[in-house]
């Protein structure tokens, strides 16, 4: 498989209108895939059900990779490894999980919760 992977939280990024998440989105080329993990925690965050309708609108606009066994088996195994030293919770290791078995770069803007991954783009930094 070609292309990255984005973690949820340049997606967020992406629909609160951050210029730079924009830019990212609207011009990389390549595939452009999510977990079905990061559709979970949008749609976790939604506030009503116009809110959930958009964004599965948004999502379908992705390559959306399932959460299959053996990514949930890796995923989990990362939380047991990298829960205790680095914070990491079940939906990262899948994420994280998900870039290995595809064997696509993950692009996220928070490097200190992949400590498992080595193929991590940070497309911008995130003003505060």
């Amino acid at each position: 498989m070609s292309g990255v992977l984005l973690d949820t939280n340049v997606l967020i990024d992406y629909l609160r209108d951050i210029p730079e998440a924009v830019k990212y989105l609207e011009t990389s080329p390549g595939k452009l895939s999510i977990s079905a993990l990061s559709v979970a925690e949008l749609q976790a965050g939604a506030r009503d059900e116009i809110e959930r309708q958009n964004l599965c609108e948004f999502t379908a606009a992705f390559d959306v990779i399932p959460a299959e066994t053996t990514i949930c088996e890796m995923g989990g195994d990362f939380r047991t490894r990298y829960g205790p030293s680095h914070g990491i919770d079940l939906i990262d290791g899948v994420i994280a999980a998900t870039s290995v078995a595809c064997e696509i770069p993950l692009v996220t803007l928070n490097k200190n919760h992949f400590p498992m991954l080595e193929n991590i783009i940070i497309p911008y930094k995130r003003h505060t």
